[in-house]
């Protein structure tokens, strides 16, 4: 018997609309492991996997039309404005070119890695604004450590990291340099909004069941009565998703617990809150968020 067509409108309204992944791609030495790590999280949340590169070339300032005359003719003022102009179109379109081949590089580590829905995007402008525009019907945001433009042996994070996972409201994946598989994976719990909606990522992503899920809350009261309730609420939500995930308070201040587990516990990926604080208290106190990524040299999944 043929099924009527409000049965079957009725079962394609309720399967789940395929995730999505925002790629930021760039020239540094993130990029490879950047697209394994998107590629790995593909495969466990169904998602597909949407590249962009963004080409940000600051336009100069016109010199202005001064009196020079005393150094230099304005007819060869002229031809040199002119010949800094050709420059900056030449940089543009070799800009364009490098940007376009590392799309198509980038897309085919997705496919040899057995991603095959992926599209690709060449924006023009701030990292920021482009991500932005397009992350709005993502639900993973994966980016590399530190830009093309950062010395690595600095220990400087890059420019635009900060920038987009303070703007956007969808969890960012800070990519490792090198991409190793994950097997272990450690939430660092502190009781916030941000925290809660990283347990409750891992909960309803069926693809995590398999991994070593650690969860640890760092606190200077571990007895208290809310502390513990925090903790009951976190490892019910995993436990009730069938997630199997060893749940404990540890004494003592939060960035040396979870530094110290990540090292100890041979942990693959750490998940946590960021930038709960306002940007004028991070400068005075500093940012656990910032010393995390930049000390650990694992991939960090950040929620708002």
């Amino acid at each position: 018997m043929q099924r009527s067509s409000s049965a079957v409108t009725e079962k394609n309204r309720r399967k789940p609309a395929m995730k999505s992944i925002l790629l930021c791609l760039d020239g540094s030495v993130y990029a490879r492991s950047v697209c394994e790590h998107a590629a790995w999280f593909a495969s466990r949340l169904e998602a597909s996997v949407d590249l962009l590169h963004v080409v940000d070339i600051r336009e100069r300032a016109p010199a202005g039309r001064q009196d020079l005359s005393g150094s230099i003719g304005i007819e060869t003022l002229d031809h040199l404005m002119s010949e800094m102009v050709d420059q900056d179109h030449a940089r543009s379109r070799t800009a364009q070119l490098i940007g376009r081949h590392l799309l198509d590089e980038g897309r085919s580590i997705l496919k040899e890695a057995g991603v095959a829905n992926t599209t690709a995007s060449l924006r023009n402008g701030a990292v920021v604004d482009a991500v932005q525009d397009l992350s709005a019907k993502a639900d993973l945001i994966v980016m590399g450590k530190r830009g093309e433009g950062v010395d690595f042996a600095s220990g400087h994070l890059g420019s635009n990291l900060e920038r987009v996972v303070r703007a956007v409201d969808r969890p960012c994946l800070v990519a490792a340099r090198a991409f190793k598989p994950i097997e272990r994976v450690l939430i660092a719990y502190d009781e916030g909004k941000s925290a809660r909606r990283a347990v409750s990522f891992l909960a309803n992503s069926p693809g995590f069941k398999d991994l070593d899920i650690h969860l640890v809350l760092a606190s200077d009261r571990p007895g208290d009565s809310e502390v513990t309730k925090a903790l009951a609420w976190a490892e019910g939500e995993l436990s009730s998703a069938g997630l199997k995930a060893a749940c404990r308070i540890v004494q003592g201040e939060p960035e040396a617990v979870i530094t110290g587990t990540v090292a100890s516990d041979g942990i693959d990926l750490l998940v946590m809150g960021a930038y709960g604080h306002s940007r004028i208290r991070n400068l005075i106190i500093g940012s656990t968020t910032t010393g995390m990524i930049r000390d650990c040299r694992i991939p960090v999944l950040l929620f708002r």
